[in-house]
């Protein structure tokens, strides 16, 4: 299974809808501090 996009509304900090497409070439997620990576990764985990 490939993951194409992530679209989150109203997970934590994510109050309005964000979808991030993610291109083949990403191997990374990369971000000031307080800027959600950590709940992206988190996203992932609790649904998949």
């Amino acid at each position: 299974m490939r993951l194409r996009k992530l679209k989150l509304k109203n997970f934590r900090g994510y109050r309005n809808s964000t979808e991030i497409i993610i291109d083949e070439s990403m191997t990374g997620i990369v971000g000031r501090n307080d800027f959600g990576k950590s709940t992206l990764l988190e996203a992932l985990a609790i649904f998949f």
